[in-house]
Order: C-alpha cells, then structure tokens, then sequence
C-alpha cells in the first residue's frame, strides 16, 4: 500500500477487500494445489481420547457422520472469505487421475446424526485434541504436490504407513487397506495413461467411501501486484521472473 514492493504473495483473506480498494493495486488469484484436509488416528484401537475406550473413529461410519457433519461451503465463504475452492480428494482437478464426475459427500447433519447412532453412539463420544504434544484424535494438515500425478499423492497419503520404503510418508493417520495398496502398487508401474488414470480413480473412491480423510478445500493463491506489472499466476503454485510483464 505504501508503494515500497512491487509484488507480494500469499495475502490473507482478511486483507484481500481493503487492497482492492486501492487502484494501485491489483489482487491477482489462482487455486493453489495445496489441499486442507482433516485427517483421523487409525492407529490406536484404545485411548484416542486419553482413555481405554475404544477408537470411535476405527468405524467406518463414524468417519462417514464427521464427513456429512461439515458444512464446507459456509467454512469457504466464512473464514476463507471466499478465497477457496471446495475439494472432494487430495487430488487438484490437473492430475491423472481426478474425476470432475466424483461427488462429495453432502452437508447433512440428520444423516450425521443417523451414522452415529448405527455406530454405537446416539449421543456423543470422546476425543482428544492435542496440538502441541502432536496427539489427536484427528487433526487439520495441508498437503500439495505439482507433479500432476493423483498415483504420486496418494502413493504418500493412502499408502500403508511404512509399508514400503518411500510409500505413505504422508499418511499421518495410519490409513491402512490392503486393496488401496496393490492399486497403487500397480498404477506405480503403469506407463498407459489411461488405465493409470483409472487406477487412481478407484483409489480415490475407495477413500472417500471409507472417509479415510476429509478433504475440505484448496485454498486460493492470492498476490498483490503494483498497478502496471501485470503477473499471470502459474498452476504449479511456482512463482518465476519471467511470469511478470510490464
């Protein structure tokens, strides 16, 4: 605002309104490929909550009842401002493997309610949030990769956990299905597009009816460029010289 940079990224939300009241300033935005997602402890069969309980989140519907839980819409045009595009995979739309077709689960908090209660808990249940000592129940991260290979995160995502060297390094909830794993296995060596493509496709809504995680939304890449540079974002979220123009 005060004309000392040329070129700035990464604006929050919260200040996207007042630069584009500035007509020296341009605000520039493109969907990033980093995907916000929630993810759940699959691991520990008891004490996900600091008890002996069993791990509600272990049951498949229970994941399914947060899922439908999830009002995502608000949360983008809420607390993203508006700066965000809804996700129903790790997978942004440029990699082998997404399918525009694929629905996400609806926001239906009777239907939540109703998954719950077939899972064992009409009422409520008990987890465990703790950031700081990096031991929930379940957790928010973010993930993004630029290879346009869906195979390649979800190689790191859906993988077993130390199932294979290099494989599921990313899965930080322990996802474990055996199925998952030789479709992955076999999209890994799969030099046809295509049926690479498919591969992933079953993969993709493997996880989503298992609600393995969440995916909630990719965030929009929001710069401010002086008025007269002109930036054209690229879509692998790098930021190169020869993007500008004056």
């Amino acid at each position: 605002i005060n004309g000392e940079v040329d070129f700035i990224s990464n604006i929050p939300v919260m200040d996207v309104d007042r630069l584009k009241s500035d007509a020296n300033i341009q605000v520039v935005t493109n969907p990033s490929l980093s995907c916000s997602y929630m993810g759940f402890d699959l691991l520990n069969e008891h004490g996900s909550a600091g008890t002996d309980d069993p791990n509600p989140l272990l049951n498949v519907k229970v994941r399914q009842a947060i899922y439908h839980a999830i009002d995502i819409q608000t949360i983008i045009d809420t607390v993203m401002n508006g700066y965000a595009t809804v996700a129903n995979s790790y997978m942004p739309s440029i990699c082998v493997g997404y399918n525009p077709d694929a629905e996400r689960p609806a926001y239906d908090p009777e239907l939540a309610k109703q998954l719950l209660a077939e899972a064992g808990y009409p009422a409520s249940f008990y987890e465990k949030v703790d950031a700081e000592n990096l031991q929930s129940s379940f957790f928010m991260a973010g993930w993004g990769d630029g290879s346009g290979e869906g195979m390649v995160i979800f190689n790191d995502m859906l993988y077993t956990y130390n199932g294979k060297p290099g494989m599921g390094e990313g899965n930080k909830g322990h996802y474990s299905n055996p199925e998952v794993d030789a479709l992955l296995d076999e999209a890994s060596v799969e030099a046809d597009q295509d049926k690479r493509a498919a591969l992933v496709e079953q993969v993709d809504q493997i996880a989503r009816d298992e609600a393995a995680y969440v995916p909630l939304f990719f965030k929009d890449n929001i710069f401010g460029v002086r008025a007269g540079l002109q930036y054209t974002p690229r879509s692998d979220d790098h930021i190169l010289a020869w993007d500008f123009t004056f």
